[in-house]
């Protein structure tokens, strides 16, 4: 695709995007075939975008990002209209200027709802995180004990 935009003198002004699916855990913490629990190995993914007109190569940002975020930040490339069903924000002015900005948003929630979990084990494994840049508290719903803090 990289090669065909070159050739089509195209690439200068296309959006690539490659993001990945967290997998799921290969033994990690004793678990397998799970993905849905507060751990960092399913919270963090990669995001690559090239998108010469806005981002300088080689640009990090170190800011929290969410899934959630990529269409609004889609729509925003293709210069369309953001309605106002889209409930999150675009990433974009992040990469701006060459400029790596914190606060896009000073948190992020994330939950796991057991009811769903396809392993008999997991159907009390319900819990809700916060993540913020720096720290993470995961809330037990049936197992309080387990709550954790993590700097």
């Amino acid at each position: 695709m990289f090669s065909k935009l070159q050739e089509s003198r195209r690439l200068d002004t296309a959006a690539i995007i490659s993001t990945s699916d967290n997998g799921f855990f290969c033994r990690e913490r004793g678990l397998s075939g799970e993905r849905r629990l507060p751990c960092e190995e399913s919270m963090r993914n990669n995001l690559l975008l090239r998108f010469a007109r806005v981002i300088c190569a080689g640009l990090r940002v170190d800011a929290l990002v969410s899934s959630t975020d990529i269409a609004p930040s889609i729509l925003e490339i293709a210069r369309s209209n953001i309605g106002a069903q889209i409930q999150r924000a675009s990433f974009l002015p992040l990469l701006a200027q060459g400029t790596a900005r914190r606060g896009h948003r000073p948190s992020s929630l994330i939950e796991n709802h057991g009811g769903d979990q396809p392993c008999p084990w997991g159907l009390d494994a319900d819990c809700r995180a916060i993540r913020t840049g720096r720290h993470k508290l995961i809330y037990s719903v049936q197992y309080p004990v387990f709550d954790e803090l993590c700097y």
